[in-house]
């Protein structure tokens, strides 16, 4: 239906151009060329009607840009206020359709919304995703799955504190579980959020306890050595760098890595 309207306003001022033209054309009609040369009149006739038809173009022109300016202006605001209108709508139909699930059906229905919007990875979906997490927390404040992802969500945000704050509360939680792995990989989740915020102590003492449950786990030996180069720990380093080379003799970054180590 808005399609048509930008149509309309063209055709309206197309009207207009040609309602202005014809209602000129009685008042050149009455020139004087009786006492002209023939040709020579209709020459500055001519003449005459192509300059006040260029003047009166350029005019009413330079007015209906003007007037569509305005027009698309307002045709802005309306559409953006109808937008508005229909999220209002949507939210009222979730908000009545949530009101007749239970709970456990709403934290299922906002954690796969929430996985949902985590894989579009910009940042208005990440943060609707917060809040989608922030919901569930509300509704059920040990549900370890919804925390982990909010951890996870903080740190694509880069919010290292509060995702550092959440892993904590997700070990915590863990306690009341035998989760080995799981535990594993918070500790390696909260090790990197201690690296963005610079405590290096923290996020070594992290990532060793993740290889305390898993000691051959690749990637938990790359970030110990990552740290233990970061700190200049030389010791470290090549005892990280010796166990990652047993573990994956094919990764491309060990002769780099033994350079490093050197260097130290």
């Amino acid at each position: 239906m808005y399609n048509i309207i930008p149509l309309l306003l063209i055709l309206l001022s197309l009207i207009v151009i040609i309602a202005i033209i014809v209602r000129k054309f009685p008042q050149l009609a009455i020139l004087d060329v009786e006492n002209m040369p023939s040709e020579k009149a209709e020459k500055i006739k001519e003449k005459i009607i192509k300059n006040r038809l260029e003047r009166d173009f350029t005019k009413w022109n330079t007015r209906i840009i003007a007037f569509w300016q305005t027009a698309a202006k307002s045709l802005n605001f309306l559409g953006n206020w109808l937008e508005k209108l229909k999220d209002l709508k949507e939210k009222r139909q979730e908000a009545k359709k949530l009101s007749q699930i239970s709970v456990s059906e709403k934290i299922e229905l906002f954690l796969n919304q929430a996985r949902e919007l985590v894989k579009k990875e910009d940042l208005e979906s990440l943060t609707e995703a917060e809040t989608k997490l922030i919901e569930i927390a509300s509704l059920d404040q040990k549900y370890f799955p919804a925390f982990v992802e909010l951890g996870e969500v903080y740190a694509k945000l880069k919010k290292y504190t509060e995702a550092k704050q959440t892993f904590i509360y997700v070990l915590r939680l863990l306690e009341l579980k035998n989760d080995s792995k799981a535990e594993a990989e918070i500790n390696y989740q909260l090790s990197l959020a201690n690296e963005n915020l610079s405590n290096l102590d923290e996020a070594r003492d992290n990532i060793i306890e993740s290889l305390r449950i898993e000691p051959n786990h690749p990637r938990y030996l790359n970030t110990l050595l990552d740290l233990a180069i970061m700190q200049k720990d030389k010791t470290l380093a090549q005892e990280a760098l010796d166990r990652l080379s047993e573990v994956n003799p094919d990764n491309q970054k060990l002769g780099e890595w033994q350079g490093l180590i050197d260097n130290l």
